[in-house]
């Protein structure tokens, strides 16, 4: 089966992302689950905080979802490696309609406070755990290698858009009712349902590799096959670990400065100018990052990726003011979708397709041990050392980190993105014949 993709990728060629079979559908489909998710994120707290005028169910509620996402994640990459990847899209639609609509129930009957929030977010957070990167996995099954890296970097400014622009938009919405961010998330869904149905057959097909129940066999070895993807290949290993953990210390970065810019300007509305500069430096990058891609080797470009927001951080050291604050961290992630291209896109060309769910399964969760050990860090140092020391140790880190990856050999010799099949490639054979050997 996947030599009759990989021939369908051939016979269509290179040619421009939009023009892919399927790939509108895709688009429109991962984009409302997105922007949903999003609007989810701002509103859950702010509507239980309104509710039950305490801060401490708001936490509680959005831990809930959070843990209990991260929970089914292991088993949702299992899910999508197994099923039928356009049914779970649809699933995600139809179950993201019948959760918000639930809501929007609750919120009009005032029934709507700590433990119904709390029940929301758990049925939140099993949709999530199960499906939140089914739309990612399936990227590979239907477009060529060639225009995988274009795909990626306009993800990327969406999801900066997204990022940008859905706090003051959720915000509006709920001035005009408590109801009305769920109702939009209503139509989101409904909308990304339909766009699920036209997705191409391949996707289905792609993962087809076994007859019968075989291939639903579950074990704990299954479950974790991700793991074993992820640190059985050097150049994912290396990224996974040092790279995740490069980008969630300077994710740290960004939110000390904004706890700084707020104590010493008292001014929320400049403090949250922050996160607003990034989120435009990245899509800007965004915009240029398949220029980028075919402009420079990859391995220069995932370096370099890494090398701004050291530079920025280190920066941030020497000038003290909020303005060059802003301007310092605005061009730090300039580089980041196209290191995203190339990175994710030889990620779904190395990764066996009926693995890739587990293994971006296993790359979230990653991420959450990342995120919240770096979090809980940031916040203790920052008390008690300071801010110019916390950024200090952050310089650190992150320079560990970039020359871990500059001494990897198969991350500087990542070619160009016309290239990346062909090395990726390379780097699957060179894995199969490790495992071979052993």
């Amino acid at each position: 089966m996947g030599d009759v993709i990989s021939a369908t990728h051939k016979r269509l060629g290179a040619g421009a992302v939009e023009r892919q079979p399927g790939y509108i559908s895709w688009l429109a489909a991962d984009t409302t689950y997105a922007l949903s998710a999003a609007i989810n994120g701002f509103v859950l707290s702010i509507l239980v905080l309104t509710r039950s005028g305490s801060a401490t169910h708001a936490g509680i509620v959005t831990s809930i979802a959070l843990v209990t996402a991260g929970i089914l994640n292991i088993f949702g990459g299992w899910v999508q490696d197994v099923w039928d990847r356009r049914k779970l899209a649809r699933w995600n639609g139809a179950t993201g309609v019948v959760i918000y609509g639930a809501a929007v129930a609750l919120l009009l009957t005032g029934t709507f406070n700590f433990a119904t929030a709390s029940a929301l977010a758990v049925a939140l957070g099993i949709r999530a755990g199960l499906c939140a990167n089914v739309t990612n996995v399936m990227l590979r099954a239907f477009l060529p290698g060639s225009v995988l890296p274009k795909a990626i970097s306009v993800n990327q400014a969406r999801d900066a858009l997204i990022e940008f622009g859905t706090a003051p938009f959720a915000g509006a919405l709920l001035q005009l009712g408590a109801a009305f961010p769920y109702t939009f998330n209503i139509i989101t869904n409904f909308l990304g349902y339909v766009a699920s149905l036209f997705l191409p057959a391949s996707i289905s097909a792609a993962g087809v590799d076994q007859p019968g129940n075989a291939r639903k066999t579950i074990s704990i070895r299954s479950l974790f096959a991700g793991f074993d993807i992820l640190f059985s290949i050097r150049l994912l290993r290396v990224v996974t670990t040092s790279g995740n953990i490069a980008f969630t210390v300077f994710n740290a970065v960004i939110t000390a400065t904004i706890w700084h810019m707020l104590k010493t300007t008292g001014n929320a509305a400049i403090a949250g100018l922050t996160s607003s500069v990034v989120a435009i430096g990245v899509f800007i990058g965004a915009s240029v990052a398949s220029r980028i891609t075919k402009a420079l080797p990859g391995g220069v470009i995932v370096l370099l990726a890494y090398l701004l927001p050291l530079a920025s951080t280190a920066l941030l050291l020497v000038f003290h003011s909020s303005p060059a604050h802003l301007l310092l961290l605005a061009p730090a992630l300039f580089l980041l979708p196209a290191g995203s291209a190339v990175l994710g896109s030889l990620q779904l060309l190395v990764v066996p397709d009926k693995k890739l769910g587990r293994t971006f399964a296993a790359t979230g969760i990653l991420e959450l041990i990342f995120g919240a050990s770096i979090a809980a860090a940031t916040g203790y140092l920052n008390e008690h050392i300071g801010y110019t020391s916390t950024l200090l140790v952050g310089v650190v880190i992150m320079g560990l980190c970039l020359i871990h990856l500059a001494l990897v050999s198969e991350i500087r010799a990542v070619p160009v993105s016309t290239e990346l099949e062909a090395y990726a490639e390379t780097i699957a054979c060179s894995n199969r014949h490790e495992a071979e050997r052993k």
